[in-house]
């Protein structure tokens, strides 16, 4: 646990370092965001559209700005390495100020990827910069024009930075295998099988997401559906069950179906195999969350079970203690 504690403690210090190279780093290419914003827009391969937060007057942004910003500020909630770290509150009176120190630091760390996107954009514009077609390339181009020292510490807190999301993942997931999996067959391991087993998925799984990684193509591209759109899909009927009496178990059974049908025949048949957009150019799981929420409200007005005057004993203590 201490070295645990250490080791995060070490990666939020590369990250800080990271954030204020970045900054750094954005002026040293680019002189300030007037400058960049100016070369961008009087660029003849982008234009004003490329700085306008609402995009070109003939497409219909606003929806899509809009959703982005619905997705991001509530996917995030559902994400498994972001709902994990409520467990470690020593009490639930900390909840009051986890949402606003959660809401600055992810603020902060927008940075990492808002500054040297618009700085590749800068050196695109101006010619630095042949325009390329492979988006993940950004990052490398944004290095390769920074003092050699300057892109070592950035390079070191992007590492920190996906070690420690990838570390959540790798931990929840050979959780699921030692403890979840089994108590769903009614088996339970012993804490020494736990660790024993717990390892060897651990080896299992990291192998498997590079794997995965290096060859999986467009499907991980498909992560952010899941990672945005399909777990909070998924939890928005939980979520408004414990804030809810009258919600009820049929709209919640019939929320999650429709979170599995778009997951699959929207967000990754209709958009990314078949290369369709639905209006407006919102992503899939925009709606998905939208309809989860009205489908689970509406559903709820019409059935009873377990809801509002039949709820279960421990449920009625539950909602007695929220009031």
């Amino acid at each position: 646990m201490v070295g645990s504690i250490k080791v995060d403690f070490l990666q939020g210090i590369l990250k800080l370092f990271s954030i204020i190279g970045i900054i750094v780093g954005f002026y040293y290419i680019t002189g300030g965001m007037g400058h960049a914003t100016i070369t961008i827009a009087s660029s003849k391969l982008f234009g004003p559209q490329f700085i306008d937060p609402i995009g070109h007057p003939d497409n219909i942004m606003l929806p899509l700005a809009m959703s982005w910003v619905f997705v991001l500020a509530i996917g995030v909630i559902g994400q498994p390495h972001v709902n994990t770290k409520l467990y470690s509150l020593k009490s639930y009176k900390s909840l009051k100020t986890f949402g606003l120190i959660g809401g600055v630091g992810y603020g902060i760390m927008s940075l990492l990827y808002i500054l040297p996107g618009t700085a590749v954009l800068y050196l695109v514009a101006s010619g630095q910069v042949k325009p390329f077609k492979v988006p993940d390339e950004t990052i490398f181009h944004f290095f390769n024009h920074l003092p050699p020292v300057l892109a070592i510490i950035l390079f070191a807190g992007l590492l920190a930075a996906t070690m420690s999301t990838s570390n959540s993942f790798l931990v929840i997931g050979s959780s699921i295998i030692t403890r979840d999996i089994p108590k769903s067959f009614k088996k339970t391991l012993s804490q020494k099988e736990e660790v024993i087993w717990g390892r060897w998925a651990l080896i299992i799984l990291t192998f498997g997401a590079g794997i995965f990684g290096l060859y999986g193509g467009y499907m991980v591209a498909l992560l952010g559906v899941l990672g945005l759109g399909t777990f909070i899909g998924a939890s928005l009927p939980v979520i408004i069950g414990y804030q809810w009496q009258k919600a009820s178990t049929q709209a919640a059974i019939t929320s999650e179906i429709i979170v599995l049908f778009m997951s699959i025949f929207v967000s990754i048949v209709y958009e990314q195999v078949l290369k369709q957009k639905l209006p407006g150019g919102i992503a899939g799981y925009s709606y998905m969350i939208m309809f989860v929420f009205i489908i689970m409200i509406f559903v709820s007005l019409f059935t009873k079970q377990s809801a509002g005057d039949y709820l279960p004993e421990k449920m009625k203590l539950y909602f007695k203690h929220m009031e």
